[in-house]
């Protein structure tokens, strides 16, 4: 079935293959292919690998059926297509991030792109969303509240990574943590009937960013940042986000959780979120 939103996709992705195509054969005759990319490189993996999934996808349909609910997130030809949309977007980021750390334009276009990025992982994992369902106000069995625990955690995951990376590999400034919260969180939340609620998003991600720059943004050097820091903006950004998240919960349609359920999600987040904080920022060693 091809919709509007097919046409939309396609052209983007038409225009941007041409983008990158079209020069890269001339340089490749040349000798000069991976010179010429440099970062961009993975962005024409990613234009191979779209262009692969949309005709696996077409021959998939013929073949099998269109997929309905569910079967649409784990269709495996739209996951490639989904592959071949981040390597799309990795390519940009990268390349911002060989250049100045003192170009602001650059910097908030970066957000942009993890914002990009994270929500492609975010969208094909909506099930699990928080924000897509409001797991803790309607009834659950003991496997929905397994689903909805593995989704507070793996959201924090995605989210404390991506920070993160942006602040390792671009660096922070004002209002880049709001931006890149603010989208995810209304782009998932918009699939919601819970959604209006969720514009409310954007206060909690100015706190979170005014937290992580009062802790971590001003250090110049990311890589040599105080580990004490990192720790404590792992713990902080989870604590916040949960917490006010349960509370908007509460106030506009009740939670039906107990509270030992509420006070396990968020520390689990919280644990998750500290793992990855050691991820990217292992114990300094001294020599």
């Amino acid at each position: 079935m091809f919709t509007p939103w097919h046409a939309v996709l396609s052209s983007g992705f038409l225009l941007t293959a041409i983008w990158l195509v079209y020069p890269s054969v001339k340089h490749l005759a040349q000798g000069q292919l991976m010179e010429f990319l440099g970062p961009y490189r993975y962005s024409l993996v990613g234009v191979f690998l779209f262009f692969l999934g949309g005709i696996g996808d077409s021959l998939w349909h013929i073949l099998f059926g269109i997929e309905v609910g569910f079967e649409a997130l784990i269709s495996p030809t739209h996951l490639l297509l989904a592959t071949g949309g981040f390597l799309i977007g990795l390519g940009p980021i990268l390349k911002i991030a060989s250049g100045s750390r003192d170009n602001v334009s650059d910097a908030f276009l970066a957000a942009l792109l993890f914002s990009h990025l994270s929500s492609l992982l975010l969208f094909f994992t909506q099930y699990h969303s928080p924000f897509w369902s409001i797991y803790p106000a309607a009834p659950s069995t003991e496997a929905l509240v397994v689903i909805a625990t593995t989704g507070f955690m793996m959201h924090t995951m995605i989210f404390t990574a991506f920070i993160f990376y942006m602040y390792r590999l671009i660096g922070l400034r004002y209002g880049m943590i709001t931006l890149y919260l603010t989208a995810n969180i209304g782009l998932v939340g918009s699939l919601s009937e819970f959604f209006s609620a969720f514009y409310l998003g954007f206060f909690i991600a100015v706190v979170i960013d005014l937290v992580c720059m009062s802790l971590i943004g001003k250090e110049m050097n990311p890589h040599g940042v105080s580990r004490t820091k990192v720790r404590a903006v792992a713990v902080l950004i989870p604590l916040l986000l949960w917490v006010y998240y349960f509370v908007l919960v509460e106030l506009i349609l009740g939670i039906l959780w107990s509270f030992t359920l509420v006070s396990g999600v968020v520390v689990l987040a919280v644990i998750s979120s500290v793992f990855v904080s050691y991820l990217i920022y292992p114990v300094q060693i001294q020599n």
